[in-house]
């Protein structure tokens, strides 16, 4: 037996022939591969990322196609910031092997019919920035120390939020941390509001008393369901 291509109905029963192979039959073995992962596939690893200035690129050859032929001998395509207000270069994002293999120039031709005849242009490369592919993140960041918040509130336009819900004059700042963690509750829980405010007016005490629980409550009740 040799090699031949089968198609398949959709992706699932591509995946699932391939998961199950090897399939024998009688005495011969056969073995589902993907299309292109046959005797000629090998790893290749990109190593940066790079923005790239390519001068006096043809507007003859400017097609997706054409630029994408244009870096395919060192790296491969990503995207094209096709920038028509600019005619002396486009810039192009590829991803690259090795980022000493980058010409400094390259010739790009065209075949313009079948009796030979074609152009030719030479097109200087410039490298204008390259990240590394792959590079770490830091280190996490340490928890506050004695149970600290660690999603502390940025400075806000307004009194906390039970006073942007009852607007009030002359109200002082806000403290820009959220209430205490649960375990770091005071006993008379029903003096902790959800986030620190200022002095409310008598209308926004009632509408607190009316409306709101206290932060305890509402996770007991929370947690409860």
């Amino acid at each position: 037996m040799g090699t031949t291509l089968v198609q398949f109905r959709d992706t699932v029963a591509r995946d699932t022939a391939i998961s199950n192979s090897l399939y024998f039959v009688g005495d011969s073995i056969i073995r589902v591969i993907r299309q292109d992962h046959g005797l000629n596939y090998r790893n290749c690893t990109f190593t940066h990322d790079v923005w790239l200035m390519m001068m006096k690129h043809p507007q003859e050859a400017w097609l997706v196609d054409k630029v994408r032929e244009s870096v395919s001998e060192f790296g491969s395509f990503i995207v094209w910031n096709r920038d028509a207000s600019n005619k002396a270069r486009i810039l192009v994002k590829i991803c690259v092997p090795d980022i000493l293999d980058i010409p400094i120039s390259l010739v790009l031709i065209d075949n313009t019919n079948d009796e030979g005849h074609g152009h030719s242009w030479t097109i200087v490369n410039y490298i204008l920035h390259a990240d590394l592919i792959g590079g770490m993140g830091g280190d996490e960041d340490p928890l506050p120390p004695d149970g600290g918040n660690p999603h502390a509130l940025p400075n806000l336009p307004f009194g906390g939020i039970l006073e942007d819900m009852v607007p009030e004059e002359n109200v002082a700042a806000p403290d820009v941390n959220a209430a205490p963690a649960q375990h770091n509750v005071p006993h008379d829980v029903n003096d902790v509001p959800m986030i620190p405010t200022p002095p409310l007016s008598p209308t926004a005490q009632d509408f607190m008393a009316e409306n709101l629980q206290p932060a305890v409550d509402a996770i007991d009740d929370f947690t409860a369901l």
